[in-house]
């Protein structure tokens, strides 16, 4: 699945989850400035584990992450040879 379809399921999921514009969520902006906090986050990968159907083995994200950075995370567990 290519980065761009993982980006515009991940809005919809945002979107439907947290009620954030879906223009807003891009791979530039940063999870906190879109509202997003620690335990909201903890519940998104959650929520993106079981919409993509996935088990997150490597948590490695940055202390102030990005929509990019959370669509790598998906992006390298759904395939793994893309790291």
């Amino acid at each position: 699945m290519d980065k761009s379809t993982l980006l515009e399921q991940m809005s919809r999921l945002v979107q439907e989850q947290y009620g954030i514009d879906a223009g807003l969520i891009v791979p530039e902006a940063r999870l906190r400035d879109l509202g997003i906090d620690s335990m909201m986050s903890a519940d998104l990968l959650i929520e993106l584990e079981t919409a993509f159907s996935i088990t997150f083995t490597d948590l490695q994200l940055p202390s102030d992450p990005t929509v990019g950075d959370v669509l790598d995370l998906v992006h390298r567990t759904i395939d793994p040879q893309s790291a």
